[in-house]
């Protein structure tokens, strides 16, 4: 699985990379951030990098207090989403396990039902349109805001199960177990 993850990056490092090795189509999510200029680009990359760390330390913490036997992979691998280019593929598989752990956490925390989603397809939906918004012209700026827009609603699911999960189990037969 690892490498068909890292073939897979290969065509996003392309698409990466491709703005700065190219003079062909301009447009897309890279064009947009030199309207910033280069000092203004990188605090624009450095102010998305921190609300990445704040969605992560989310996710940590999601998977840390979900039990153990509700996660199939250890809380630390949602840090994972750093490792640009591998990330952009990394990042279906994170979202594929917080939502199963919450899933399987339902059955422990009743109070989890009040979720409306598990957030699988908003974060489906953000991962495909971040590898999207890598391609030139208006395709790729839509892409971008919707990547952006789909994963803000994807953390508000996550912000929404963490106090769940603070609370204390309410079917304590299946804890106890």
């Amino acid at each position: 699985m690892l490498l068909l993850k890292l073939l897979l990056s290969i065509p996003v490092a392309y698409g990466l990379a491709y703005p700065f090795i190219s003079d062909g189509p301009a447009g897309g999510t890279m064009a947009e951030l030199s309207v910033f200029g280069p000092v203004g680009s990188v605090c624009v990359a450095l102010g998305f990098l921190a609300l990445v760390y704040l969605y992560c330390r989310d996710l940590y913490h999601l998977m840390l207090l979900v039990h153990p036997e509700s996660r199939k992979v250890k809380p630390t691998s949602v840090w994972l989403m750093f490792l640009i280019p591998y990330n952009f593929i990394e990042d279906f598989f994170i979202m594929k396990n917080v939502a199963d752990a919450l899933d399987s956490e339902r059955e422990r925390r009743p109070s989890l039902t009040v979720l409306k989603t598990n957030g699988l397809w908003l974060g489906y939906g953000w991962c495909t349109a971040q590898i999207l918004s890598l391609l030139p012209f208006a395709i790729g700026s839509v892409a971008g805001l919707v990547a952006i827009v789909l994963w803000v609603m994807h953390w508000r699911v996550v912000r929404s199960a963490l106090p769940l999960l603070k609370e204390r189990p309410l079917n304590v037969a299946t804890e106890s177990s």
